[in-house]
């Protein structure tokens, strides 16, 4: 039995990078996986790569800025897979001036820090009845 089956995970920004390698490592592991991407089409890439190595993954178009978009694929997941044990809060990060830490200009940044922690927080409250139903079974 794998540390993960029976469990359904939701990551947000799994259409590349780190994103997409936790929701192979998480398919790995047994899980359910849900890709929440606002590209749409690098979400379904995610979403082919892990079923083509065996795991059980759908995607899902999403927002993390948009709170009703974030609770929509919360919504997919629970429909889909029945609920959900796992948020993986990955998205953010990336501006339209994605560059070096010494390159960015600090208004970029200041720029971007409340989406970024907005899409953490809508994603966690959102989340949060679904994960506290599950803890709460075991």
């Amino acid at each position: 039995m794998a540390r993960l089956d029976g469990r359904v995970a939701l990551i947000t920004g799994a259409g590349t990078g780190i994103g997409r390698a936790t929701a192979r490592a998480m398919a790995a592991e047994g899980a359910k996986v849900v890709v929440a991407e606002i590209n749409a089409e690098a979400g379904e890439q995610t979403a082919q790569i892990v079923a083509q190595a065996g795991g059980d993954c759908t995607a899902v178009a999403t927002d993390v800025t948009e709170e009703d978009s974030v609770r929509a694929a919360i919504d997919a997941a629970v429909r889909h897979y029945g609920g959900l044990h796992i948020l993986h809060n990955n998205a953010g990060g990336s501006t339209p001036v994605d560059s070096t830490v010494v390159e960015v200009p600090i208004e970029e940044f200041w720029r971007a820090i409340p989406s970024i922690c907005l899409a953490r927080f809508s994603a966690a409250a959102s989340a949060y009845r679904q994960l506290s139903r599950r803890a709460a079974d075991r």
